[in-house]
């Protein structure tokens, strides 16, 4: 679909096209998506622990170690109650909560598609009047990656510092004449035939 075919919607900052509203909600999902199902996988794996811990105490038969009540005041549970259900319960509704914003079923709002076109056209603002990029067959249809830019500039890595002929050192010293005391870090040093000098 190219743009001047392209339905224009009204909002406050100018007209979006279909095309523009339809890449804002792809990378709205896309970002959602993967911070849900990371955020799902932090609370399963903390509720997975909390099981593995009530296994450990019920194993060793110290169940009385850990005493839950519901409301300060009242008597704790009893001894053999499953309390991790608690946070797996409290756990299961922020999921639950995530996965309808991230997968929501009619579709992302307004106003937040129109908050990603202007951080998509802001980032972008130095590509000239259309913010879409072409569409290339040789990417299947998918947008071309941003370019990197270019790596920052590292120094070498400094070169191994010797002890000398004939002796060796465990930790970087500058030569056997320069004196023990000024040399940097710890180091003992072996001479040929292995005794410390």
């Amino acid at each position: 679909m190219n743009v001047e075919s392209a339905t224009p919607l009204a909002t406050g900052s100018g007209t979006l096209c279909d095309d523009e509203r339809a890449a804002a909600a792809q990378r709205i999902a896309h970002r959602r998506h993967r911070a849900f199902w990371i955020y799902a996988g932090a609370l399963g794996a903390a509720n997975a622990l909390v099981v593995a811990f009530w296994v450990v105490l019920a194993t060793v038969g110290r169940l009385d170690v850990v005493t839950i009540s519901i409301w300060p005041g009242q008597p704790p549970l009893p001894k053999g109650f499953f309390w991790p259900i608690i946070p797996i319960a409290v756990c299961g509704y922020l999921v639950f909560m995530s996965a309808r914003r991230a997968y929501p079923s009619d579709g992302y709002p307004d106003d937040v598609l129109d908050e990603e076109v202007a951080r998509y056209r802001a980032s972008h603002s130095s590509g000239g009047d259309n913010p879409i990029p072409a569409k290339s067959s040789t990417n299947n249809g998918r947008h071309a990656p941003a370019a990197r830019p270019a790596p920052s500039t590292r120094r070498a890595p400094p070169e191994p510092r010797s002890a000398g002929v004939g002796s060796r050192s465990t930790w970087g010293s500058t030569s056997p004449s320069t004196p023990f005391w000024s040399r940097p870090g710890r180091w003992v040093e072996v001479d040929s035939s292995g005794r410390c000098s």
